[in-house]
């Protein structure tokens, strides 16, 4: 999604707006990598389906990870285009493909759906679980 972005902060092609979208995007994606991969230890870990409560903590941490990644990939698509324009997808057609493919699977979400139930189970249990 944001190799484009990327590329063009490689090569010196942003100013300081571009930059700024660069980094945000950067930041935004390493968070969402972040939480994939603790979700995914804690989805590994024996103990951590020991508690009584593992059913409400695993659909929180699931629900919670779809919301995060999908604000990124949407942050990212967004960022992008506005730092280099409609460029990338004009002209380069498996980049516009990507971005159609990913923007399609995000759509499956439940979009707000999911962060009233991520808002319900956040109301149950302490917030940095």
């Amino acid at each position: 999604m944001a190799a484009p972005l990327r590329h063009a902060g490689r090569v010196g092609r942003l100013d300081d707006h571009g930059l700024a979208h660069l980094g945000a995007v950067d930041a935004e994606l390493a968070g969402a990598r972040a939480l994939l991969r603790e979700a995914a230890v804690a989805v590994d870990d024996p103990d951590d389906q020991a508690h009584a409560d593992a059913v409400a903590t695993a659909r929180r941490r699931a629900v919670r990870v779809r919301a995060v990644v999908e604000a990124a990939v949407e942050s990212a698509v967004r960022r992008t285009g506005r730092a280099l324009g409609p460029g990338p997808q004009a002209r380069d057609a498996a980049h516009a493909q990507r971005v159609a493919d990913l923007e399609i699977y995000v759509r499956q979400s439940h979009a707000e759906r999911d962060l009233a139930t991520l808002g319900e189970l956040a109301g149950d249990q302490d917030l940095l679980l």
